[in-house]
């Protein structure tokens, strides 16, 4: 009997473990066809998970977020899953068709194929559920009529060697890509409107106007999205001349390309410009009067904050400029506690000689580092010379 008991007792505890076992989600690997048919079929939405290999943030998602079993319990509930490796086989077709060019892109698509919803970056497990429940509601999905259901269109081989292994890619130059649109009749097509956007820094000024201009059109038939990142490509390229060139001449030429081309938080653009290049040039009088004007707009927990903050940090000794950079730092660091943020916060104390905060706060930072696995070496060096001055 004894032996009877023990074995209905490990039956139990295996029966109720695997009742309450977490549950995970039922991703199809590297099966384009057959995730649209199961999708089809069952009459569900298809999400999909366009990733890469080497993408940081992909591997977060699969390590925090997919994991959760809120998450697998909605989504398997209400979507077929895929994961695509966008640079290896079918994957590069659909990473062509559907433009993805930033990792991690998740893709929603209705049961009969139909791109509805996109979802761009890292999300935390609550962030992430909210976006999957707005891709299940009809009034916020959008309707792609310029993209069709076929994935194998018809582009030109350049534009497919821009795709695919990171380090195989090819870029054509710019006078292949505008001599394929000159010989174009329809620049509103899809595989058309997929080369501009894709190669919009190359473009000639007159196909780049005509690209702009026409921005509305192309976000009716294709989504607002990649005609505004185009728009940032464009711009960044004239900064990153600007500073190559130390040029506000060429900065000018920036802003006024954003005021021309930009369709929403145009003043609040150019401010991010401006606090850029002049980081970039040592001039951190006129970077602080910008960063300002960032935070003005309602950025004062922003990401590009710390950056500005910690150049501040390394090459700026004007005491007035610090002190600024302390005041953007403190609620960034107000809002969430991390080691990266904390670090850059510690580090402008001490350059103000503000040294018990100092201590306070590089401690705080090497106890963060160390929890989240981060290399803390620098910031401990730093507190040494805190202990020491």
């Amino acid at each position: 009997m004894k032996r009877i008991s023990v074995t209905l007792a490990v039956c139990m505890v295996l029966a109720v473990g695997a009742m309450y076992a977490g549950e995970s989600i039922k991703f199809i690997t590297n099966d384009w066809n057959k995730a649209r048919t199961e999708a089809k079929q069952s009459n569900k939405y298809l999400f999909v998970d366009a990733y890469t290999d080497w993408c940081y943030w992909c591997k977060v998602m699969d390590k925090k977020t997919f994991p959760d079993e809120s998450v697998a319990a909605f989504m398997n509930k209400h979507f077929v899953a895929a994961k695509l490796e966008m640079e290896h086989d079918y994957g590069i077709n659909v990473a062509m068709k559907y433009r993805v060019n930033s990792f991690p892109t998740f893709l929603v698509f209705s049961p009969d194929g139909k791109l509805v919803y996109k979802i761009s970056g890292y999300h935390e497990v609550q962030p992430f559920i909210d976006e999957l429940k707005k891709a299940l509601e009809p009034q916020r999905l959008t309707t792609y009529n310029g993209i069709s259901t076929n994935v194998d269109l018809d582009f030109p081989e350049f534009y497919g060697a821009a795709f695919g292994t990171k380090g195989k890619r090819a870029q054509p130059d710019s006078a292949t890509v505008n001599g394929f649109i000159a010989k174009q009749t329809d620049l509103f097509s899809e595989v058309n409107y997929s080369v501009q956007v894709r190669f919009a820094s190359l473009l000639s000024p007159q196909n780049r106007d005509q690209l702009f201009k026409n921005a509305n059109k192309y976000a009716a038939l294709y989504g607002p999205e990649e005609i505004e990142q185009a728009g940032d490509m464009v711009a960044y390229g004239y900064l990153n001349k600007a500073i190559k060139n130390k040029s506000e001449s060429e900065l000018q030429q920036c802003l006024e390309f954003i005021t021309k081309n930009k369709a929403k938080d145009v003043d609040m653009t150019k401010s991010f410009y401006c606090a850029t290049f002049y980081k970039s040039t040592n001039e951190w009088t006129k970077m602080a009067e910008h960063v300002d004007k960032y935070i003005g707009f309602g950025n004062s927990t922003n990401g590009n904050i710390n950056e500005w903050s910690w150049a501040v940090y390394e090459g700026c000794n004007d005491q007035t400029v610090i002190a600024k950079a302390i005041r953007w730092m403190t609620p960034v660091v107000e809002h969430k506690e991390e080691y990266a943020t904390m670090d850059t916060y510690a580090a402008l104390l001490f350059k103000a000689k503000r040294i018990p905060e100092a201590k306070k706060y590089a401690t705080r930072a090497i106890e963060l580092g160390k929890a989240a696995g981060e290399k803390t070496e620098e910031t401990e060096k730093l507190l040494k010379k805190m202990t020491t001055n």
